[in-house]
């Protein structure tokens, strides 16, 4: 995901850990997708929110503000 938020915008993407195999992508201090994996009772569960909508757009915002 964060490949791909990269080749979409012109901005760094950093990856947040937020826990024990939780991760949290944000683009100038603002969550823009989630992932990671938990395991209960033998069974691993993978998730991801993929890219948060509107989240995107004010996450942009706020970068081109700082850039103007």
């Amino acid at each position: 995901v964060k490949n791909f938020l990269s080749t979409i915008a012109s901005f760094e993407v950093v990856i947040v850990n937020t826990g024990e195999n939780t991760y949290d992508l944000e683009i100038n201090g603002i969550e823009v997708a989630s992932f990671g994996f938990r395991v209960v009772e033998n069974l691993t569960f993978i998730y991801g929110t993929g890219l948060a909508l509107p989240r995107f757009s004010i996450a942009n915002k706020e970068i081109n503000k700082e850039i103007l």
